[in-house]
């Protein structure tokens, strides 16, 4: 009898410590100084201020170049010294992106809060790094753009300046937006000018896991030139190490624990995730219940590394049960590059279903596994 694999999904509440202190980012896109500038910790003492930076593909680039992982830490090159300052409200959100660019008005895309505090200090000195470590970490794809917005509702003390290069004539990178007491930011204008700024980045590791010491690999469904599409179930209360996964999470990123490095660059992946009491799949068809959409890219490129996590963001949350059964679909149809196999182990029952797809992006003929495995999966929650 044949074995078969299935992809494995653990969910991450990843949350940290806090501390802002002088120190020297792992990566960062400039420190070189320039133009000066009080928003957003500046500005506006009484009504607050926001505003919304964009970083380039492949901008943190100094010292080398960050690899994915999550964002632990942000830091701040400081064109001034100030502090303490006290910030109401004060947040930090981040999000990633295709664009490199932003359109006209404010950023309107998925955002995920990564800091807040309802009374924040910052403290800085005048060409140094402002660090900030964030609640918890933010899985990072240096392929893409990242966008970070950082807001406050008034602030006490003495404002700070930070620094920011002019940038490129009608590539937009900052959105400015005043605000209220009552944390009401309206949009008011947008400019080239880039925030230099830094981050700590650390591999991810999964908070919650079903397994991970699989040790066989396969190639489903990401090393098949042709395409492949793949249906994999998780039980109810299988994410149970170190301890169970509590309830109230929204599932923000994949990530698959790969046995092979390499870069790929897919046509049409999309994943899909649904949720159900069913504790089987049906041989030879996939799950037909209905699903939503979390995941649809046209041409991604992705990562992977030997006994590594690689990760896909998720285009929106999906809110995650643990008293259900999680239906998860992968599919691509046609890759090239190389490496991106998956680590298995051998689990009993039909977990996996599997199919090719066409050059026209239709699933076509099912194939079945009766005895299933798992390669490794992990995912970003924050609570609903």
């Amino acid at each position: 009898m044949k074995s078969c694999y299935v992809v494995f999904i653990v969910l991450l509440v990843l949350v940290l410590g806090f501390s802002v202190v002088s120190g020297q980012p792992q990566y960062y896109n400039a420190n070189s100084g320039g133009i000066s500038n009080t928003l957003p910790f500046g500005s506006t003492a009484v009504t607050g201020y926001k505003t919304q930076h964009l970083i380039g593909p492949g901008e943190y680039m100094q010292p080398s170049p960050a690899p994915p992982g999550n964002i632990t830490t942000l830091y701040i090159y400081m064109a001034s010294t100030g502090g303490p300052t006290t910030y109401t409200n004060l947040t930090i959100k981040m999000g990633q992106t295709t664009i490199t660019t932003f359109p006209a008005g404010t950023y309107s895309g998925q955002l995920e809060t990564v800091y807040f505090r309802a009374s924040g200090i910052l403290s800085s000195t005048i060409d140094t790094w402002m660090v900030i470590t964030l609640d918890r970490g933010f899985y990072y794809d240096p392929a893409q753009s990242l966008v970070i917005e950082i807001s406050h509702c008034g602030f006490a003390g003495t404002g700070m300046n930070v620094f920011q290069s002019a940038g490129t004539t009608s590539i937009i990178r900052r959105n400015n937006h005043t605000g209220t007491t009552s944390c009401v930011f309206t949009y008011a204008t947008q400019d080239t000018r880039i925030l230099q700024c830094g981050v700590d980045v650390v591999p991810a590791q999964p908070q919650y896991y079903n397994l991970n010491t699989g040790t066989s690999s396969n190639s489903f469904p990401f090393t098949v030139a042709g395409g492949k599409a793949v249906n994999s179930l998780f039980l109810a209360g299988e994410f149970n190490q170190p301890t169970p996964l509590p309830p109230g999470q929204q599932i923000t990123t994949v990530y698959l624990r790969t046995s092979t490095a390499g870069t790929r660059t897919f046509t049409n992946l999309h994943i899909l995730m649904a949720q159900d009491v069913i504790t089987t799949l049906t041989t030879g068809t996939f799950y037909a219940g209905p699903y939503d959409t979390v995941y649809s890219n046209a041409s991604p490129t992705l990562t992977s590394t030997v006994d590594g996590w690689m990760g896909v963001r998720l285009d929106h949350p999906y809110p995650y049960d643990p008293t259900k059964s999680l239906i998860l679909f992968v599919g691509q149809c046609g890759a090239t590059g190389a490496g991106m196999s998956v680590r298995n182990s051998t689990l009993t029952d039909i977990r996996r279903v599997w199919s090719v797809c066409r050059r026209s992006s239709r699933v076509e003929v099912h194939r079945r596994h009766r005895t299933t495995g798992e390669s490794f999966l992990r995912a970003t929650s924050t609570a609903i």
